[in-house]
């Protein structure tokens, strides 16, 4: 595990950004409109889709652009980052493993959805950041590859990685409807940073970041700002925000009907899926194709429609892992 500095009397400040897409004109906005704002920060984390799969030299680009702060930059890799030309600009926390601050570790995922299991046992609060959302929490859009055609764009393999890490901050980005949101759910404060290429219909930068700063004893505090927003009241809830100038109401208002959370009954932790080859012959033992245990980590799932979601995903997941046991080539028909 690498050590990690910048701590300034017990506080740490990190710029955090997401989804940039490749688009260099952007980043030039963003670093004019950073040293306009005179922010103060230790580090810059980027949840990934920093570069454009089709031009694999600008991901070097964007990162030489943004290290003009001279600070340390860290990311994770976002589904737009694959074929990207190597840069000495950045750590990808996947590859450097989790960095230990003064009074927190930083552990990223991009592509690697198994834990680093040696973080649990330094006792130090973690701050995990990933490109995707865990599944339901702030995560409308379709996953192109998802066979079911669901409306979360989550992964239940971060839902894993949140039970296991048991983060106090959850940086992620990925799902732009929520970006720009911040929603604490039990211990957990979810940070939706998408998206830094947000742009108005005339063409200008209006991307969302944030300020994160760490204090001890697992204080958090977080600032919302855009490229070249300006301070307003809320029309509907009154309270002053940094919005884009063409906009009245601010980003929790304006998503207010999916920023609610049911608590799951505890008895759904723990699941036994038994499966059988025919529906008539449910309880016929000679019959039984296989039967698993599930852990389900309840609390880092929205509601009772997104437990059903769930389950149905890993249910369909580990019939077609069974059936790949047994045949050559196995088909997923869509709903």
């Amino acid at each position: 595990m690498e050590q990690g500095g910048c701590d300034d009397m017990g506080k740490t400040t990190m710029l955090i950004a997401s989804d940039i897409h490749g688009k260099e004109n952007i980043v030039e906005a963003f670093v004019d409109w950073i040293h306009k704002m005179k922010h103060s920060f230790d580090m810059i984390v980027i949840a990934g889709d920093i570069g454009n799969p089709q031009k694999p030299q600008v991901f070097r680009k964007i990162l030489e652009k943004i290290s003009v702060f001279k600070k340390p930059i860290y990311y994770v890799e976002g589904n737009w980052d694959v074929n990207y030309q190597a840069c000495d600009e950045g750590v990808n926390l996947e590859n450097s493993g989790p960095i230990e601050f003064d009074n927190f570790i930083l552990v990223g995922h991009g592509k690697r959805m198994s834990p680093f299991k040696e973080v649990k046992y330094k006792g130090k609060p973690i701050i995990l950041v990933t490109h995707y959302p865990p599944y339901s929490i702030m995560d409308r859009g379709k996953r192109l590859e998802s066979s079911q055609q669901s409306l979360h764009s989550g992964l239940p393999e971060i839902n894993y990685l949140l039970d296991f890490y048991q983060p106090f901050v959850h940086v992620f980005g990925h799902s732009h409807s929520f970006g720009g949101i911040d929603w604490k759910i039990n211990h957990i404060l979810y940070v939706n940073v998408a998206r830094l290429d947000r742009t108005a219909k005339d063409g200008m930068p209006i991307g969302n970041y944030a300020l994160l700063t760490i204090g001890n004893n697992r204080n958090v505090k977080i600032d919302w700002y855009f490229i070249n927003g300006v301070w307003k009241s809320c029309s509907l809830c009154g309270r002053r925000f940094h919005l884009p100038q063409g906009w009245s109401i601010c980003r929790k208002c304006a998503n207010r009907n999916n920023l609610k959370f049911v608590r799951i009954d505890s008895k759904y932790s723990n699941l036994r899926l038994t499966v059988y080859t025919k529906e008539k012959d449910v309880g016929d033992e000679r019959n039984l194709f296989f039967t698993k245990n599930l852990n389900i980590p309840i609390y880092t799932i929205k509601d009772y429609l997104a437990f059903e979601d769930f389950l149905d995903i890993l249910m369909v997941r580990m019939v077609i892992e069974e059936l790949k046991k047994r045949y050559f080539k196995v088909i997923i028909v869509p709903k």
